[in-house]
C-alpha cells in the first residue's frame, strides 16, 4: 500500500518537525521555516485521510442476518438502528 506507506511517513516527518521546534531556541527564521514546512504537511495530510475515508467501509449486520458495505462518512454512529 504505497499511500498508507507515504501517510505513515508524512505523520513521522510531521513530528519531526515538532520536536524540532520545541527544540529551537530563539532563531525565529528557522522556527518559521519549520512551521510553514508543518502547514504544508498537514495539508497534504488532510487530503489524504479524506481520499482514505472514502475508500473506508463499514460492514453492518442487518436485522435478517445479511450483511451490508455502508461507506464510512455515511455511517451516523448509531450501529443499534439495524439490530
Amino acid at each position: 500500500m504505497p499511500k498508507a506507506k507515504g501517510t505513515k511517513e508524512k505523520f513521522e516527518k510531521l513530528e519531526q518537525i515538532v520536536t524540532d521546534l520545541e527544540n529551537t531556541e530563539a532563531d525565529i527564521d528557522k522556527a518559521l521555516k519549520l512551521y510553514k514546512e508543518g502547514v504544508a504537511v498537514v495539508c497534504g495530510l488532510s487530503l489524504e485521510l479524506k481520499d482514505i475515508s472514502k475508500e473506508v467501509n463499514i460492514l453492518k449486520e442487518k436485522m435478517d442476518g445479511a450483511f451490508a458495505l455502508t461507506p464510512f462518512d455515511e455511517d451516523d454512529g448509531d450501529s443499534d438502528d439495524d439490530e
